[in-house]
């Protein structure tokens, strides 16, 4: 965790650098130069840090741009034509140096060489101020450092502070400066070459202004996000981060961020607007966290604030809501107990009162309470630490006389134990407990000190290798103390036995990190909205996290492989390959190999397991994919019948004559069209694609037909649309020769006036308890089926149309089954086929299917099945109708009888809805979905999967792949069904978890998966046999440890359903 400090501001912190660089040393700077580039792809952040860029410079060419940032300390270089980032290169700091500060004057371009002249805030120069020199090898991609030219004497505040007010000035409007006066500062941003192109700063970074007087700005208008701090949950599991600037509401309330990252799933929890401007955080227990704001100020500086401090805030980690407000105090740590332990306001704020005492929060009597320690008159606290068990704490106290002290106090009683005077004018930074408890780290004076507290005679502390002026991270376990900060160069590590330097961790900026409970990793997260994670038994790095705003982010491992929720046509990154380093790569350009699903937890898994190249799939070489892409256009769309359009269609082969691969064309093969993101139609359309195809089988079977004369293939598509008169998105795109999706063509239309279709609702539920085998039969499935249908039974806004195909006994004693083709008729009717035969088929089998028709762009489609199901040792997965055969001696039902998801695939591609839900209460269903070559991409793969992707289909499965789904004689259903049925009721029921008065579609189904594991065990704890539903075992062994029931809901849809279940639509 972090000691209290603000980071918003760089002049701040630049201020504070420059007070305590005079008491630091600092190693003179070396030529550097970066490792020789792999020929495997790497991704390259298309994000700009809150401070733009310092200079720029055109090749001669004209055709590339090269900028530079000395805060952010890298060198870009950038597409001038598409203007995005093609590579960035890290401006080295000099050997050992703990922090610099640099501003880049100017770039110069000659050849395949920059050169660039900067200034940087260096301690052994009297005007703390140096030159520094760069000389990039644009073509190797390498960086080294070259004597500087004599800097004129001009002291260090005057250079770098205006400068850097300038830059807030033009990226992020913060100061008073005006523009004039921030561009007198900064460097001239140069004309093109041939003069007909321009620069000018703005944005994230620069605009280009064309010989046509347009400006087009850089393609990817994101900023780092910037953390202030951040804090991993006591279980390892979860990250709380606040985000590093408040931003008014509409109410013109500052407001700040805080959000929760699942390191296991990759995925965000519920965020929260803390109510003020919030800059430190802690976890309080596995559930709580607190958020508070800064509180180490100086009361006798004119800037520190007035009165009373933020309240301090629990948040529920759950919800993101707030649990509890407590006032604010100085200093503020958290007790094991739950309890938090302060100081008095007067030690860091003006006009607060004289309570310069320590204090403690009782949770039970939620007050503040002072500790009975008597401090001496005029005496400040100025930082403070608590120890692990938390029975006694460390404090720094400014005495009268400028020196410090410190000393540990009991929490019990207020005896004070050793302690420990240190020099006038010392400035003292950070405190923390070693992770035993007896030993406390102290910053001060740019160094590190190690003090043996609980030693018989503690006597002078000894100073450890680790150089750090303003620590923000100082942690350690048995073996490792590390220390990083705001305005750290890299994390420092060093031996907790003999405090001997041991190699940094390459990681600047860091403002909070700790070690991962019960599991050999090390965690840190920095300023630049950065997370990465080492593995501590040999400190390799294993992977890096890159936050956005509104919730996204890029996981990236170190051999490449990624995890996003950005999207396959995300402007936040893009690939460069070193074979052409002139070439910017589209995102999705290697996304079949390298996209990797829930990478954080596979690879956190596989390493403590050790088992890493057995468990994730070997990455083949890239060398040889074709990278050129289709070109596809959306060129018109015009309405035909009402609640009918046609889309024209172009795309066309393109080429790269320079390919270094030498696959210098792209091909065209078939396009996918959608509408608002969901698939619409595709072409080839291909009825029945098996999993596991080579690349010429696919090539094969999505050959486009031949192009025109031009060599464009045209198409035009007859689509069916909503007919509520909104504006529809339609966006396209094909593949080319190895399966790489081109870029996206996107074109706006609104239908023109018409008459609305009726909004109706379709509900299908399937319940199968009698089997013609009869040892396969169930006791609840049928149940589930009406429990679904009576919570359905009312949508808002739509007209309902419900079936129920079930199996059940009539009084003459026929029973009435539900086959695999009644399934296939009722889902038939849906999807437009003749309904007159099928409803026909479905009635002679005793089924009244009259409600079904079919469904169009404004009805919305529930199917839900409750029954067996199988998955096989290659994840191929098969529901299982009552005329399923599965002999007693056979490893697997007979194929041609089942319910294939091939068969689904097909079944469900033809529906025509706004919404469409599959809930499956049945064993290994999460295999529906979760194949082993499954990812949630543009990909053009068969499969339920790619499917329920393309087409916004959210199926809820009640089982991961690899278990069984339980149904409960106490609870006389499925666990799943039960969970739905629970979260639903006539008023709202606790599915409504945000508390809004509605229960949205995806709401009630995500209820069902947060809800199922607890049912599950209640449900064992109420007794009777829990059955599986898809295989022959009753129960488990008495011995065995039950294994808890994990729903798995699929659901690749950017934006919450529109479905409104419960309230008003």
């Amino acid at each position: 965790m972090r000691a209290p400090g603000r980071s918003i501001r760089w002049q701040a912190r630049i201020g504070m650098a420059a007070t305590l660089l005079w008491v630091g040393l600092a190693t003179p700077a070396l030529a550097q130069s970066q490792p020789a580039p792999s020929v495997q792809p790497k991704i390259v952040l298309q994000t700009m840090a809150a401070t733009g860029i310092d200079a720029a410079a055109w090749t001669p060419d004209g055709r590339f741009i090269v900028t530079a940032s000395g805060i952010a300390r890298e060198f870009l270089v950038w597409d001038a034509g598409e203007r995005v980032i093609i590579d960035r290169l890290r401006l080295p700091a000099a050997p050992g140096a703990t922090l610099e500060f640099m501003q880049v004057q100017a770039i110069t371009v000659a050849g395949d060489k920059a050169r660039l002249e900067a200034l940087v805030l260096d301690p052994a120069d009297p005007q703390m101020m140096t030159g520094r020199a760069y000389v990039v090898d644009l073509q190797r991609r390498q960086v080294t450092t070259v004597p500087a030219a004599p800097v004129p004497p001009t002291p260090a505040a005057d250079r770098m502070l205006p400068w850097l007010e300038a830059l807030e000035a033009v990226y992020r409007s913060g100061t008073g400066m005006t523009a004039a006066q921030a561009a007198a500062l900064l460097p001239k941003l140069p004309a093109s070459p041939d003069g007909r192109s321009r620069l000018v700063r703005g944005g994230t970074a620069f605009a280009v202004i064309g010989a046509d007087g347009r400006t087009r700005p850089v393609a990817s208008d994101e900023r780092s996000i910037g953390l202030d701090d951040a804090g991993l949950s006591p279980d390892g599991r979860r990250l709380a981060m606040i985000e590093a600037t408040a931003e008014p509401n509409a109410r013109g309330q500052l407001e700040t961020p805080l959000a929760f990252f699942d390191l296991l799933t990759g995925q965000f929890g519920a965020a929260a607007l803390l109510p003020g401007d919030y800059d430190d955080l802690f976890w309080l227990d596995a559930g709580h966290v607190i958020a508070m704001d800064t509180s180490d100020d100086d009361p006798a500086d004119p800037d520190t604030g007035v009165g009373e401090l933020l309240p301090i805030l629990v948040v529920d980690a759950a919800s993101a809501t707030v649990a509890r407000r407590i006032p604010g105090r100085c200093l503020v740590r958290a007790l094991p107990d739950g309890g938090l332990v302060g100081a008095g306001l007067a030690n860091c704020r003006r006009k607060a009162g004289t309570d310069f005492g320590l204090q403690r929060f009782d949770p039970t009597t939620a007050r503040w309470q002072p500790l009975p320690v008597e401090l001496a008159k005029s005496t400040r606290v100025t930082l403070l630490a608590a120890s692990p068990r938390g029975d006694r704490i460390a404090v720094a106290l400014l005495l009268p006389d400028t020196s410090v002290e410190i000393a540990i106090m009991a929490l019990a009683d207020g005896e004070t134990g050793p302690g420990l005077t240190l020099p006038t004018g010392t400035q003292m930074t950070r405190l923390a407990f070693s992770a035993d408890g007896q030993t406390l780290y102290i910053a001060g004076n740019g160094e590190v000190l190690a003090w043996p507290v609980d030693s018989p005679e503690p006597g002078s502390p000894t100073t450890t290798a680790i150089k750090a002026f303003v620590p923000s991270m100082l942690v350690s376990d048995a073996r490792t103390l590390l220390v990083g900060g705001g305005l750290e160069e890299s994390i420092k590590r060093a031996g907790v036995a003999d405090g001997a330097a041991l190699p940094p961790l390459a990681m600047s900026n860091v403002m909070a990190g700790g070690f991962v409970p019960g599991k050999p990793l090390f965690w840190a997260a920095g300023l630049l909205g950065e997370l990465k994670l080492w593995d501590t038994r040999n400190w390799r790095l294993l992977m890096t996290t890159s936050f956005f705003g509104n919730r996204r982010f890029l996981s990236v491992a170190a051999d490449g492989r990624y995890d996003t929720n950005l999207g396959p046509d995300a402007a936040q990154f893009r690939w460069f390959m070193a074979d052409e380093p002139w070439c910017s790569l589209a995102p999705q350009s290697f996304m079949r190999d390298y996209f990797e699903p829930r990478l954080i937890q596979k690879l956190t898994d596989c390493t403590m397991a050790g088992n890493c190249r057995a468990a994730m799939r070997p990455l083949p070489p890239m060398s040889g994919l074709n990278r050129v892409l289709p070109r596809v256009r959306i060129t018109g769309v015009k309405a035909a019948d009402p609640g009918t359009a046609i889309v024209s269609i172009e795309a066309a082969e393109t080429s790269n004559p320079a390919a270094a691969n030498g696959i210098t064309r792209s091909g065209v093969y078939g396009y996918k069209l959608f509408i608002n993101n969901r698939q619409v139609a595709q072409q080839p359309e291909i009825p029945l694609e098996p999993r596991g195809q080579t690349l010429a089988q696919w090539r094969q079977a999505n050959a486009s037909d031949a192009a025109d004369a031009d060599g464009v293939r045209r198409w035009e598509q007859r689509v069916q649309v909503p007919t509520d008169g909104r504006r529809l998105e339609f966006s396209a795109y094909s593949f080319n020769s190895d399966r790489v999706k081109s870029d996206t063509a996107r074109l706006t239309w609104t239908p023109p006036p018409g008459p609305p279709r009726p909004r109706r609702a379709f509900v299908v539920t399937i319940g199968v308890d009698d089997y013609a085998e009869s040892r396969l039969a169930l006791n609840f499935a049928v149940s589930d089926a009406g429990v679904i249908a009576d919570r359905l039974a009312v949508i808002p806004g739509h007209e309902m149309r419900r079936v129920s195909l079930t199996t059940r006994r009539l009084a003459d004693g026929r029973a009435i089954r539900v086959s695999r083709d009644d399934i296939e008729a009722a889902l038939g009717i849906l999807a437009g086929l003749p309904a007159a035969p099928r409803r026909a088929r479905l009635a002679a089998a005793g089924h009244d299917a009259d409600a079904l028709d079919s469904s169009t762009p404004d009805d919305i489609v529930i199917l839900s099945f409750s029954g067996h199901g199988f998955a096989d040792a290659a994840g191929n997965f098969a529901l299982l109708a009552s005329d399923a055969r599965w002999p007693a001696a056979a490893a697997a039902p007979d194929a041609a009888t089942a319910i294939t998801a091939a068969d689904l695939t097909t079944w469900l591609r033809a529906i025509a809805a706004a919404d469409i839900a599959f809930v499956i209460d049945a064993c290994h269903s999460g295999a529906s979905v979760q194949t082993p070559d499954f990812k949630p991409g543009p990909m053009g793969d068969p499969g339920l999967g790619q499917l329920a992707f393309d087409k916004g289909l959210r199926i809820l499965a009640a089982t991961q792949a690899d278990d069984v789904a339980l149904e409960s004689a106490s609870l006389r259903q499925g666990l799943l069904t039960a969970a739905l049925g629970e979260g639903l009721t006539p008023a709202g029921g606790p599915a409504d978890t945000n508390r809004d008065g509605k229960v949205l579609l995806d709401e009630w189904l995500r209820y069902a998966v947060a809800r199922l594991p607890s049912l599950n065990e209640e449900a064992r704890r109420g007794g009777g046999p829990m059955a599986a539903r898809g295989v022959r075992l009753v129960m488990r062994a008495p011995t065995a440890a039950p294994r808890v029931q994990e729903p798995s809901l699929f659901d690749f849809n950017t934006a919450p359903s529109a479905v409104t279940l419960r309230g008003r639509p």
